[in-house]
């Protein structure tokens, strides 16, 4: 298992997955849709924030959840930066810090594969227990 807090604080995630562009995925899907201002959106798995901060920047209410502490300070401080709100909860996407049947949206860009195998389907629960009808 990685120690995220290590990978963090030292600043290794550069190097590894904050890359200099945002999923074509997520930018395809966002521009593609009508999707209403302000639906609540959660980006699980947010390391240091660049895509909850483009989906704020679009006027959703973002939330965004994160098992490292120090991943989250460096997504508040991108998030100032940018001038924009997200709601930064730190927890663990196998038990999402979120009511039930709370977000329209999820956005998941690198959480899924770092799970063990044997705990995917509980992700895919949290996910869906988290997700309104029709999210």
């Amino acid at each position: 298992m990685r120690d995220w807090e290590e990978v963090y604080t030292s600043g290794n995630f550069r190097d590894y997955w904050d890359l200099p562009y945002l999923s074509q995925e997520l930018v395809a899907f966002v521009a593609s849709m009508d999707l209403p201002p302000n639906i609540a959106v959660l980006d699980v798995g947010c390391g240091a924030g660049s895509e909850a901060i483009f989906l704020a920047k679009r006027g959703y209410r973002v939330i965004g959840v994160d098992l490292s502490a120090a991943a989250l300070n460096i997504a508040r401080e991108r998030a100032n930066r940018a001038e924009v709100q997200v709601d930064w909860r730190q927890g663990d996407a196998l038990k999402l810090p979120l009511e039930n049947r709370y977000v329209d949206m999820v956005n998941d860009r690198g959480c899924f594969h770092s799970i063990a195998e044997e705990n995917r389907g509980r992700f895919a629960e949290e996910v869906a227990r988290v997700l309104k009808p029709g999210g």
